[in-house]
């Protein structure tokens, strides 16, 4: 799959996650829209936007450090950039 691929998949998931949300939103009872509900949500879109950050950048740079020559051969004997 190429990236731009890849990044139409996410978009349209994240668009119908969305639409979804709009349309469950009037069915929920009152008791799931109070303040301290929504705070909570609020909480754990944080987390999960932080676990995504660290998770890409973490892949960024393996990605960067596998395009170095040398560092694939360190990576191939097992030994890593400092020693």
């Amino acid at each position: 799959m190429t990236i731009i691929l890849v990044c139409i998949l996410i978009f349209a998931a994240i668009l119908a996650s969305g639409l979804v949300g709009l349309f469950v939103q009037h069915r929920l009872p009152e008791a799931q829209k109070s303040e301290s509900a929504r705070l909570i949500i609020g909480q754990i879109s944080g987390v999960l936007s932080l676990l995504l950050s660290l998770v890409l950048g973490t892949r960024r740079h393996e990605l960067r450090l596998s395009d170095d020559p040398e560092n694939r051969t360190r990576c191939a004997r097992g030994t890593s950039a400092g020693a």
